[in-house]
């Protein structure tokens, strides 16, 4: 070993000894910058793992299209214009997108007043079509 680098490692600890308080706070937040990091990729890795499992409980290769708004007038109607699916354009894409397997409206009803007995309660109600 070479008296040069002796002396830097005499140097190192006896600067590491003079001051305790600085080489604690270095190593803290070292440390404390790698744990936070390595909780981060976890935690990163923990989601995309849950979106991906809750994604797939409601199937492959499945695309939902919801109604929306025209953002631009087409043929002379306006822009923002709702835009909702009726069952005739349901059986239109059926027949026309050959790669689609099975597609379906959804049917939604909120705020239902159901009855049993002398049991009443109000909720909601989802359908789909069998395929």
């Amino acid at each position: 070993m070479s008296l040069f680098r002796l002396i830097s490692f005499r140097q190192f600890f006896r600067d590491i000894t003079r001051q305790k308080m600085r080489t604690i706070l270095t190593v803290v937040g070292i440390f404390w910058g790698t744990v936070s990091i390595v909780l981060l990729f976890a935690v990163g890795k923990g989601l995309h793992e849950s979106v991906l499992k809750g994604a797939q409980g409601m199937g492959d290769k499945i695309a939902i299209v919801w109604p929306g708004v025209t953002a631009k007038g087409w043929k002379g109607m306006p822009p923002g214009k709702r835009v909702r699916y009726t069952a005739d354009d349901v059986v239109a894409i059926r027949t026309r997108a050959k790669e689609v397997g099975a597609i379906s409206l959804e049917y939604r009803s909120r705020g239902l007043l159901m009855k049993y007995g002398m049991n009443t309660a109000t909720g909601g109600m989802s359908g789909v079509w069998a395929s």
